[in-house]
């Protein structure tokens, strides 16, 4: 007599699956653990797909329904695109293609990502994607890091441009992914970088000098600063901070032109508790204020004399750089383009964003929490920060009050 065998319970289903979940996950994490790229404590394994900052994932754990995303968080105080990228070369092939995900909502470094299968009670297969953020342990680590390249350094660039930092960490991974990439598609020589135009016999990039509009400048085989790069962050007309300040420190083409006067006047004459629910903001009238509150204070109208107060490009977002012509001989270059996934913009197309809806340079004014104010002969409001402004993050504040038509 053959006896029938007996269908497992949905309990007894759900429990299995779990179990098989857990087991292929700690061989994943056993793996990574064990190749001690940091130290346990500063290695997390979270539910989903995640900065890391989900729920933490445990042996026993039962997770239901499986997750299809798992995210390891690494934090370290060395480089963090070196580390990645040894995680990157160290994962075994059984994991498949393990792939760098430059424009990622994880990082703006971007994060690495590989999928596995697994297989459940009735030989049911499955997949999981697993991703790899690394953060920073210190958030100032970076400034200790270094960001150059063996050409500039043999060139001494040092004892030519002194007291150069990047002020973020962001700004420290974009001029370190450009100066790897020139050092390594260049052939260990200099290049010509194509942007808006084509800077010849480039080595490397370095930060703009101390309290300059320009982030990163390009230096040549010469010892030359040739190509000088406004940068934001985000993605879109709202995601930064602002072209520029109204304060003295932003250049006096800057800081004393009419319509800057004029709306440092008014903003000044109020009190802190005006700006408790509001903003304000002001249309810019003058085409050369918007195009210095981008460009820089000494921007003058056009040509080529470009400089840490002059930028040659205004760009956004992340950075990539691909070889855009090869070497024709052993004495050419090879040509490098450099481009941001959200703006690329010479200076003699600025008026793409003088003219956009989104972008457009407007005064504007709103409530912080840091020692700012702004001022005009003698008066000053205090914790308000005053600056020039994309039109879409000022005038999309709630509440924002336009003060464009006040004095007509």
């Amino acid at each position: 007599m053959v006896t029938a065998t007996k269908k497992k319970s949905n309990t007894e289903l759900k429990r299995e699956n779990i179990l098989a979940f857990n087991s292929a996950v700690g061989r994943v994490k056993k793996f990574i653990v064990d190749k001690q790229f940091v130290s346990p404590r500063r290695m997390k394994l979270c539910y989903g797909k995640n900065k890391g900052n989900g729920t933490t994932w445990r042996v026993n754990a039962s997770k239901w329904p499986l997750p299809k995303n798992m995210s390891f968080l690494f934090r370290t105080n060395k480089s963090r695109s070196d580390l990645l990228r040894e995680i990157q070369t160290n994962l075994p092939q059984e994991y498949g293609q393990v792939n760098w995900i430059e424009i990622s909502n994880l990082s703006n470094l971007g994060h690495l990502e590989f999928t596995i299968t697994y297989l459940l009670p009735e030989e049911v297969q499955k997949t999981l994607t697993f991703n790899v953020v690394v953060k920073y342990l210190d958030a100032n680590a970076f400034r200790s890091l270094p960001y150059t390249n063996p050409l500039l350094e043999e060139n001494k660039w040092k004892k030519t441009f002194s007291n150069r930092s990047p002020d973020t960490s962001l700004e420290h991974q974009i001029l370190k992914k450009i100066n790897d990439k020139i050092y390594e598609l260049g052939g260990e020589k200099e290049v010509d970088i194509v942007m808006g135009k084509e800077y010849k016999n480039i080595i490397g990039f370095i930060p703009g000098s101390t309290g300059a509009h320009a982030d990163f400048v390009g230096i040549n085989k010469d010892m030359e600063e040739v190509c000088f790069i406004s940068h934001k962050d985000g993605t879109n007309a709202k995601g930064f901070q602002q072209y520029s300040g109204i304060s003295s420190l932003a250049g006096d083409s800057i800081h004393n032109h009419v319509e800057t006067r004029k709306f440092r006047e008014i903003i000044a004459s109020k009190e802190p508790e005006d700006f408790n629910n509001q903003s304000f903001s002001q249309d810019i009238r003058d085409t050369s204020l918007q195009t210095r509150s981008v460009l820089g204070p000494e921007w003058n109208g056009g040509g080529n004399n470009f400089g840490n107060n002059n930028c040659s490009d205004f760009t956004q977002g992340m950075v990539t750089i691909r070889k855009f012509r090869q070497r024709k001989s052993l004495d050419s270059n090879a040509a490098l383009q450099i481009r941001f996934n959200t703006m690329n913009i010479h200076a003699n197309a600025i008026g793409a964003i003088i003219n956009s809806n989104e972008y457009s340079p407007t005064l504007g004014a709103r409530k912080t929490n840091e020692n700012r104010s702004v001022t005009f002969d003698g008066e000053e409001v205090r914790n308000v920060r005053g600056g020039i402004f994309s039109s879409a993050y000022i005038k999309g504040r709630t509440n924002n009050v336009d003060l464009s038509n006040a004095n007509e």
